[in-house]
């Protein structure tokens, strides 16, 4: 079980941080002041936020349903960068909510950058009569429409 959720387990921290940041800096001290339209623009941040970290959401469930890439070696560095650059941006800019919640965002797109790099499973042939290129996924083999003398299909 473990095995087949380590990266949603081992991202459980940084999406927690992204996640409880707009609870923790402005609803829980002016929860008292808040009006219905605060209410509606902390609902739509927190669309617009699932709206953001949605490719990091999307690579780490396609991570642990094909178990490739999945070391505790490969995730925890990635994740430590991760929650370090969360814990910097943090510590400098608490008292600039805009350019908090901007650098957050910016943040979760890196992190899904960061997981993303070196996880593609690409594998390519190329033959050697006719030039073709061949990709190999699992067990199938399919060529690759990139013709390198004319750039196109």
């Amino acid at each position: 079980m473990i095995k087949g959720n380590l990266s949603k387990i081992a991202y459980f921290p940084v999406l927690m941080i992204y996640a409880g940041l707009p609870l923790v800096h402005d609803v829980i001290p002016y929860h008292r002041v808040y009006n219905s339209e605060d209410w509606f623009a902390l609902a739509g941040m927190y669309v617009l936020g699932t709206l953001i970290a949605f490719p990091l959401l999307y690579l780490l469930r396609k991570s642990d349903k094909n178990g490739y890439g999945n070391s505790v070696n490969s995730i925890i560095p990635r994740v430590f960068i991760t929650v370090l650059m969360q814990l910097v941006c943090l510590y400098l800019l608490w008292n600039e909510p805009a350019y908090l919640y901007l650098s957050m965002a910016v943040i979760m797109g890196a992190s899904a950058v960061i997981f993303g790099y070196g996880k593609k499973g690409l594998n390519l042939l190329r033959d050697k009569d006719t030039g073709h290129l061949y990709e190999i996924r699992g067990a199938k083999v399919n060529r690759h429409g990139f013709n390198r003398h004319l750039g196109v299909i």
